[in-house]
């Protein structure tokens, strides 16, 4: 196999599983906020989804602001 062979089919993967993530995600998340259950147990994974997300909204800034490459 070639080089570009490599290449290729190592960005196809790549990409495929990011999609599967996706939309393995997207299924959970959606499985979850309709799930009757205890709200409590809404709200504990609600925020542990918004404490993620919050992380990966402030890391850029938080690696500016302490003199990181961009």
């Amino acid at each position: 196999m070639t080089l570009f062979g490599m290449e290729m089919w190592e960005r196809f993967s790549f990409y495929g599983m990011q999609a599967i993530l996706l939309i393995y995600l997207y299924y959970e998340v959606s499985r979850r906020l309709a799930d009757v259950g205890s709200g409590t147990d809404h709200h504990r994974f609600l925020r542990c989804l918004r404490m993620t997300l919050d992380g990966a909204w402030e890391a850029p800034a938080e690696r500016k602001r302490c003199g990181g490459a961009d």
